[in-house]
């Protein structure tokens, strides 16, 4: 078993050696030249020993505001996979700074998130897994078996994972085979449940895409695989589709199909601005829309938020 697919050991014995031990193992993968390694070495090191993060003191409004974010960097650097390693380590910083809920990052960098996140001694920022996720834009994605789904999901929770987005099979939902979509989502909460009760699923709709080819009843059976699945969330976008990401619009109705069964709604893919995450808040019945946020542009959108109640 490598260093990437190794239960986690508890947080006080983790060390700056058990984290730079992920970062060689990637490079090997990649095959790192040994000598750019040591070069590129020197720098990881310290940025994991010596730029520690420390908590911001946030006024309350921006606080709630960082709570409701999933730090999230989902981009793939094929010529460069140690850059993506770089991205990551500045995440759960950044993370560790704002205090936002989660760091959301592809399963392979699960493993580097966690490590780090406990030997920083972060312990209420979660490290949440995309799962069956595309690998680039207009890539397909969701349309694992639910025994393929699993697995992953298992390998991600193994090595720290306690949140997990899976793409739902929109393709099964679009030629009217719901229940294949819900056994996707039901394979995924049924095996990091049963090993974590507090295990987190949110299940990615792309709802632009099954409004774009479906309607809105495709978006209301993603709906119901999402709510029988026993998933927590159900979740707009990956961000990867050539149909578009969030919409306000969309946000409103999943917390209209979602909220009334206790399910709970997170925006993601494109979202830009502080107002588009207000209304996002909003969109829904009573004021209740989103109640998660998947945002890469999360600093700026925080900066937004402090000058908007004047403490920049």
């Amino acid at each position: 078993m490598s260093p990437l697919e190794q239960p986690q050991t508890d947080s006080s014995k983790i060390t700056a050696e058990d984290v730079m031990n992920i970062v060689i193992e990637h490079a090997e993968k990649a095959k790192i030249p040994a000598n750019e390694l040591d070069v590129r070495g020197h720098r990881f090191e310290t940025q994991i020993v010596l730029l520690n993060p420390v908590r911001l003191s946030l006024p309350a409004e921006v606080a709630k505001l960082a709570k409701m974010i999933d730090h999230t960097y989902l981009t793939m650097t094929p010529d460069d996979p140690l850059a993506d390693l770089e991205k990551v380590i500045t995440l759960c910083r950044e993370a560790g700074q704002y205090g936002f809920t989660s760091v959301c990052v592809r399963p392979n960098h699960v493993a580097l998130a966690s490590r780090l996140l406990k030997y920083w001694q972060i312990n209420d920022v979660a490290v949440c897994a995309v799962i069956d996720f595309p690998e680039k834009k207009g890539d397909i994605a969701g349309a694992k078996s639910p025994d393929e789904k699993s697995a992953e999901a298992a390998i991600a929770q193994l090595n720290g994972a306690t949140e997990f987005d899976v793409v739902l099979d929109y393709q099964a939902v679009l030629r009217e085979d719901s229940e294949c979509a819900r056994q996707g989502v039901y394979a995924v909460c049924n095996h990091v449940k049963d090993r974590d009760p507090r295990a987190i699923v949110k299940v990615i709709m792309e709802t632009a895409l099954l409004q774009n080819w479906g309607g809105g009843i495709a978006v209301s059976n993603a709906c119901d695989a999402t709510i029988d699945g026993g998933a927590d969330f159900g979740k707009t976008s990956t961000g990867f589709a050539l149909e578009g990401g969030a919409t306000v619009m969309d946000v409103y109705h999943l917390s209209e199909l979602l909220h009334p069964c206790g399910v709970q709604v997170k925006a993601s893919g494109g979202i830009r601005g502080l107002k588009t995450v207000e209304l996002m808040r909003h969109a829904g019945p009573e004021d209740h829309g989103a109640d998660r946020l998947g945002l890469s542009s999360s600093l700026a959108i925080i900066k937004e938020k402090m000058e908007q109640i004047g403490k920049v």
